[in-house]
């Protein structure tokens, strides 16, 4: 080293061996980074530096993770194929974006309905149409015969 550059202090820093590499995808396929980092001996930070910084244990994690995605899936098509509501409406929803209340035909647009309400009443105009209302009744009560039929 030159005079320049400071001496590097401190442990060495940890790789995976060639020979760790297929048990990182094993454990891709069933572990958390950290339950994996515990497996390897080394802290979850290390092996997160690991998969960043080397392709290899890279790819092997991913390949591990495309093994767990592929049985997770085949399983939930497997549940929806079944005919359980759950996993068929999770596969329509994620996996070819079903929305509700939206039409299967994309050009298709669901009508728009617009529902104006009348301003709320004060309590006096409440008790007014109320009792206008109580009135009406009332007559219409009164105009209808004990056999059911309407006097003229």
């Amino acid at each position: 080293m030159s005079d320049d550059t400071p001496a590097r202090t401190g442990r060495p820093r940890k790789a995976l061996t060639e020979e760790q590499l297929p048990e990182l995808a094993v454990l891709a396929t069933w572990a958390r980074k950290r339950d994996a980092a515990a497996r390897l001996g080394m802290s979850v930070d290390t092996l997160r530096r690991i998969l960043r910084d080397d392709e290899a244990a890279a790819r092997a994690w991913d390949l591990g993770r495309a093994g767990l995605h592929e049985k997770l899936v085949n399983k939930l098509v497997e549940r929806a194929l079944a005919g359980e509501v759950v996993p068929l409406l999770f596969c329509l929803k994620s996996m070819f974006g079903y929305r509700e209340g939206e039409p299967l035909d994309g050009d298709e647009r669901a009508p728009l309905v617009t529902i104006n309400l009348p301003q709320p009443l004060s309590p006096e105009q409440y008790r007014a149409r109320l009792s206008e209302m109580r009135r009406t009744l009332t007559i219409a009560a009164e105009c209808v015969t004990e056999d059911g039929g309407n006097v003229e």
